[in-house]
């Protein structure tokens, strides 16, 4: 069970948005929604083989505050939820993978997320 003490990182939640430009590509930007405490884990190998078939991609577990636009799951069609999300940490960018809600007491979630690579 996490403990506030520690959500000793704060973290920057951003959301994706497309829209299309005058020759209809696809432009892909990124709004800040709000700054979050947090708490960083870095997964380990043993992590990556319980973690199911896409453990090669999660890299990092996070631990939020139960935050409601980050519980609900991606709605087909496309919604600005889950998948479509990112924290960033300096020059450190972690996409979430995956949302868990830890005992189902909308108290904590875990996001399992991969760091990208810096561009």
């Amino acid at each position: 069970m996490t403990r506030i003490g520690e959500l000793n990182r704060i973290l920057t939640l951003q959301m994706r948005q497309s829209s299309l430009d005058a020759e209809g590509r696809d432009n892909e930007t990124w709004i800040t929604i709000s700054d979050v405490r947090a708490n960083i884990n870095p997964l380990t190998a043993k992590d990556f083989l319980l973690a199911g078939q896409n453990a090669e991609r999660v890299t990092h577990q996070i631990t939020v505050r139960f935050r409601k636009d980050l519980a609900t799951p991606p709605a087909a069609g496309g919604a600005q939820s889950g998948h479509n999300l990112r924290l960033v940490e300096g020059t450190r960018v972690f996409a979430v993978h995956s949302v868990i809600h830890d005992q189902e007491r909308r108290r904590w979630l875990i996001l399992l997320c991969v760091e990208l690579e810096p561009v």
